[in-house]
Protein backbone atom coordinates (compact mmCIF):
# COMPACT_ATOMS: atom_id res chain seq x y z
CA UNK A 1 0.00 0.00 0.00
CA UNK A 2 1.28 3.46 -0.70
CA UNK A 3 2.24 5.25 2.22
CA UNK A 4 2.02 8.94 2.85
CA UNK A 5 4.65 10.21 5.11
CA UNK A 6 3.78 14.05 5.70
CA UNK A 7 6.92 16.41 7.60
CA UNK A 8 9.63 16.25 9.11
CA UNK A 9 9.19 19.23 11.04
CA UNK A 10 10.36 21.36 13.98
CA UNK A 11 13.75 20.64 12.94
CA UNK A 12 15.60 24.15 12.66
CA UNK A 13 17.67 23.13 9.47
CA UNK A 14 15.57 21.26 7.89
CA UNK A 15 12.76 22.15 5.70
CA UNK A 16 9.31 20.63 5.93
CA UNK A 17 9.44 17.35 3.76
CA UNK A 18 6.60 16.26 1.32
CA UNK A 19 7.34 12.67 -0.07
CA UNK A 20 4.13 10.23 -1.64
CA UNK A 21 6.28 6.84 -1.35
CA UNK A 22 5.34 3.02 -0.20
CA UNK A 23 6.83 0.03 1.84
CA UNK A 24 10.07 0.24 -0.44
CA UNK A 25 10.74 3.68 0.67
CA UNK A 26 10.70 3.44 4.56
CA UNK A 27 14.00 2.68 5.18
CA UNK A 28 15.53 5.70 3.12
CA UNK A 29 13.07 7.70 5.21
CA UNK A 30 14.84 5.89 8.33
CA UNK A 31 17.79 6.55 7.63
CA UNK A 32 16.85 10.41 6.82
CA UNK A 33 15.19 10.61 9.96
CA UNK A 34 18.29 9.21 12.16
CA UNK A 35 20.26 11.90 10.29
CA UNK A 36 17.77 14.37 11.24
CA UNK A 37 18.17 13.54 14.90
CA UNK A 38 21.99 12.88 14.77
CA UNK A 39 22.12 16.29 13.69
CA UNK A 40 19.48 17.66 16.01
CA UNK A 41 21.69 19.64 18.60
CA UNK A 42 19.50 18.52 21.46
CA UNK A 43 17.07 15.70 22.46
CA UNK A 44 14.25 16.21 20.84
CA UNK A 45 10.79 16.15 22.84
CA UNK A 46 8.48 13.86 22.54
CA UNK A 47 5.76 16.11 21.15
CA UNK A 48 8.78 16.70 18.63
CA UNK A 49 9.24 13.30 17.96
CA UNK A 50 5.47 12.54 17.08
CA UNK A 51 6.00 15.49 14.58
CA UNK A 52 8.88 14.06 12.54
CA UNK A 53 6.86 11.92 10.48
CA UNK A 54 3.50 9.57 10.26
CA UNK A 55 2.75 7.15 7.93
CA UNK A 56 -0.58 6.58 6.60
CA UNK A 57 -3.08 5.28 4.17
CA UNK A 58 -3.91 7.58 1.62
CA UNK A 59 -7.68 8.12 0.72
CA UNK A 60 -6.80 6.94 -3.22
CA UNK A 61 -4.61 4.33 -4.76
CA UNK A 62 -1.58 5.92 -6.45
CA UNK A 63 -0.86 4.14 -10.11
CA UNK A 64 2.78 4.62 -10.33
CA UNK A 65 2.59 1.61 -6.80
CA UNK A 66 2.54 -1.80 -7.68
CA UNK A 67 2.19 -2.65 -4.03
CA UNK A 68 -1.48 -3.80 -2.85
CA UNK A 69 -3.76 -1.23 -1.48
CA UNK A 70 -4.13 -2.67 2.57
CA UNK A 71 -7.36 -1.17 4.96
CA UNK A 72 -4.61 -0.08 7.89
CA UNK A 73 -3.50 2.74 9.51
CA UNK A 74 0.63 1.84 9.95
CA UNK A 75 2.53 4.45 11.49
CA UNK A 76 5.97 4.04 11.45
CA UNK A 77 7.42 6.71 13.57
CA UNK A 78 8.72 5.94 17.20
CA UNK A 79 6.84 7.88 20.04
CA UNK A 80 8.76 7.13 23.13
CA UNK A 81 12.16 7.16 23.83
CA UNK A 82 14.33 5.67 26.20
CA UNK A 83 13.50 6.56 30.08
CA UNK A 84 9.60 7.45 29.22
CA UNK A 85 6.61 6.18 30.15
CA UNK A 86 4.82 4.44 27.67
CA UNK A 87 1.13 4.59 27.11
CA UNK A 88 -0.41 2.12 24.57
CA UNK A 89 -3.92 3.95 24.38
CA UNK A 90 -3.11 5.87 21.04
CA UNK A 91 -5.68 8.56 20.70
CA UNK A 92 -5.86 8.39 17.00
CA UNK A 93 -6.54 4.41 17.49
CA UNK A 94 -10.06 4.97 17.73
CA UNK A 95 -10.70 6.36 13.97
CA UNK A 96 -9.99 2.99 12.58
CA UNK A 97 -10.95 -0.22 12.42
CA UNK A 98 -6.56 -1.42 12.13
CA UNK A 99 -4.40 0.93 13.67
CA UNK A 100 -0.54 -0.06 14.10
CA UNK A 101 1.79 2.76 16.03
CA UNK A 102 5.39 1.81 16.76
CA UNK A 103 5.83 2.77 20.81
CA UNK A 104 9.50 2.15 21.34
CA UNK A 105 12.64 0.62 20.40
CA UNK A 106 15.02 -1.74 22.16
CA UNK A 107 18.08 -2.52 20.45
CA UNK A 108 17.09 -3.96 16.80
CA UNK A 109 13.66 -4.00 17.87
CA UNK A 110 10.79 -2.33 17.96
CA UNK A 111 7.45 -2.69 20.37
CA UNK A 112 4.29 -1.74 18.43
CA UNK A 113 0.59 -1.54 19.36
CA UNK A 114 -2.12 -2.87 17.50
CA UNK A 115 -5.65 -1.88 17.77
CA UNK A 116 -7.67 -3.89 15.56
CA UNK A 117 -10.97 -5.05 14.25
CA UNK A 118 -11.23 -7.59 11.71
CA UNK A 119 -8.40 -9.27 9.15
CA UNK A 120 -4.87 -8.51 8.18
CA UNK A 121 -4.05 -10.31 5.03
CA UNK A 122 -2.03 -13.47 4.73
CA UNK A 123 1.46 -13.05 4.57
CA UNK A 124 5.02 -14.24 5.53
CA UNK A 125 8.63 -12.57 6.87
CA UNK A 126 11.46 -14.70 5.29
CA UNK A 127 14.35 -13.17 7.52
CA UNK A 128 12.01 -11.90 10.72
CA UNK A 129 10.05 -13.69 13.34
CA UNK A 130 7.24 -11.87 15.22
CA UNK A 131 5.92 -12.02 18.71
CA UNK A 132 2.53 -11.23 19.46
CA UNK A 133 1.03 -10.55 22.91
CA UNK A 134 -3.13 -9.67 23.85
CA UNK A 135 -3.27 -7.13 26.22
CA UNK A 136 -7.23 -6.71 25.77
CA UNK A 137 -9.82 -8.32 23.48
CA UNK A 138 -9.13 -11.77 21.55
CA UNK A 139 -6.81 -12.19 18.94
CA UNK A 140 -6.57 -14.79 16.04
CA UNK A 141 -3.55 -16.05 14.32
CA UNK A 142 -4.64 -17.83 11.68
CA UNK A 143 -1.39 -20.50 10.25
CA UNK A 144 -2.09 -22.88 7.24
CA UNK A 145 -3.32 -25.70 9.39
CA UNK A 146 -4.42 -24.16 12.49
CA UNK A 147 -5.97 -20.89 14.06
CA UNK A 148 -3.89 -20.03 17.33
CA UNK A 149 -6.39 -18.07 19.97
CA UNK A 150 -4.89 -15.42 22.28
CA UNK A 151 -6.40 -14.13 25.52
CA UNK A 152 -5.49 -11.12 27.17
CA UNK A 153 -2.33 -11.96 29.03
CA UNK A 154 -1.28 -14.58 26.84
CA UNK A 155 1.39 -14.47 23.98
CA UNK A 156 2.46 -16.04 20.76
CA UNK A 157 5.78 -16.02 18.33
CA UNK A 158 5.04 -16.41 14.58
CA UNK A 159 8.80 -17.86 13.20
CA UNK A 160 10.19 -16.61 10.32
CA UNK A 161 8.85 -17.57 6.55
CA UNK A 162 5.43 -19.30 8.06
CA UNK A 163 2.55 -17.61 6.09
CA UNK A 164 -0.07 -16.20 8.57
CA UNK A 165 -2.42 -13.31 9.36
CA UNK A 166 -4.05 -11.87 12.46
CA UNK A 167 -7.55 -11.46 12.78
CA UNK A 168 -10.17 -10.30 16.06
CA UNK A 169 -13.86 -10.21 15.73
CA UNK A 170 -13.89 -7.28 18.13
CA UNK A 171 -11.68 -4.56 19.05
CA UNK A 172 -8.43 -6.00 20.42
CA UNK A 173 -5.58 -4.03 21.52
CA UNK A 174 -1.90 -6.21 21.36
CA UNK A 175 1.25 -5.59 21.30
CA UNK A 176 4.02 -7.09 18.92
CA UNK A 177 7.87 -7.21 19.18
CA UNK A 178 10.16 -7.62 16.29
CA UNK A 179 12.78 -6.88 14.21
CA UNK A 180 13.11 -2.84 13.89
CA UNK A 181 13.08 -3.22 9.77
CA UNK A 182 10.88 -5.57 9.11
CA UNK A 183 8.33 -4.90 6.67
CA UNK A 184 4.87 -5.17 8.44
CA UNK A 185 2.87 -5.84 5.41
CA UNK A 186 5.24 -9.02 5.17
CA UNK A 187 7.84 -10.36 2.44
CA UNK A 188 5.67 -11.34 0.15
CA UNK A 189 1.42 -12.51 -0.23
Amino acid sequence: MPLTYYGISGLPFVPTWFAICDIRHILLSRLLLDVCLTLWSSSPTTEQRHSLYTCYSPRKELSMSSTPAYPYETRLNILHGPLEVIDVNVPDAKNYKWFNQTLCQVNNSVVRVGIIEGEYHWHKHDNDDEFFFTVEGRLLIDLEDKTIELKPGQGFVVPRGIVHRTRALKRTVILMVENAGIIPTGDRE
